[in-house]
């Protein structure tokens, strides 16, 4: 397993444009004394697993704050940050400024979205270690949270557990909507336009905190809370 993890070159993109039509300069909206795409640059530095970690975006002020956080930066274009822009194009983007500028080629890709401001640095690693350990076995690792309800298939936002992935008998009956706290993806996939391919391995963020996703102002304030509850 170890030498798995050493093999593999595995490369953090930070996904964050400067427009947002929710929350003006959402992702470097100050929540709770810093900029909310801090938080993440700031788990994915303490991660033991990513050997690069880079931030996608057209914004000069995103690319200063990323930048003097410590991670690199590169600049997207403006046809790849428009509100109806894929963020996988600009992955795409991302992995050919590296290889182009500087030879490197990543065999895992992970994702970490900025309005996921409150996972854990243990979180991240653990889906790594976890889509590791299945990487003969699955394409990709999207992030599910669990939701009251019936089970249902994986039609639009809900997913029901398949007993072969790991999922035991009390989880029947519960459905699970994805969040954006973390993906995992085999470069090769992303660049063939596949993405995620065909087996997805779903992983459960338990924590209701890590799964927020910040996209109203309700959003943030109560991530705000999240945070002000934390420092009691």
């Amino acid at each position: 397993m170890a030498q798995m993890i050493n093999e593999q070159k595995i490369l953090a993109i930070i996904p964050a444009r400067g427009g947002s039509k929710g929350i003006p300069k959402k992702n470097i909206k100050i929540l709770f004394g810093k900029p909310l795409i801090v938080y993440t640059i700031e788990a994915a530095l303490k991660s033991k697993y990513l050997n690069k970690i880079v931030v996608s975006t057209d914004d000069e002020e995103i690319s200063r704050i990323s930048k003097n956080s410590g991670v690199k930066v590169i600049k997207r274009p403006k046809k790849l940050a428009r509100d109806d822009s894929p963020i996988m194009e600009a992955v795409r983007h991302s992995l050919r400024v590296l290889k182009h500028d500087e030879k490197y080629e990543p065999g895992i890709v992970v994702i970490l979205q900025a309005t996921s401001p409150l996972r854990k640095v243990s979180t991240i690693d653990l889906a790594i270690k976890k889509f590791l350990e299945k990487i003969d076995k699955y394409d990709s690792l999207i992030p599910l949270f669990p939701i009251e309800g019936k089970s249902g298939k994986i039609k639009n936002e809900f997913y029901e557990p398949d007993y072969s992935l790991g999922a035991n008998r009390q989880q029947v009956g519960l459905r699970y909507k994805e969040c954006g706290t973390i993906f995992i993806l085999k470069t090769d996939l992303i660049i063939k336009e596949d993405d995620f391919g065909k087996n997805i391995y779903p992983f459960i963020i338990k924590d209701p905190k890590e799964a927020h996703d910040i996209d109203t102002l309700d959003d943030f304030m109560e991530a705000e809370c999240f945070l002000g509850c934390k420092k009691r």
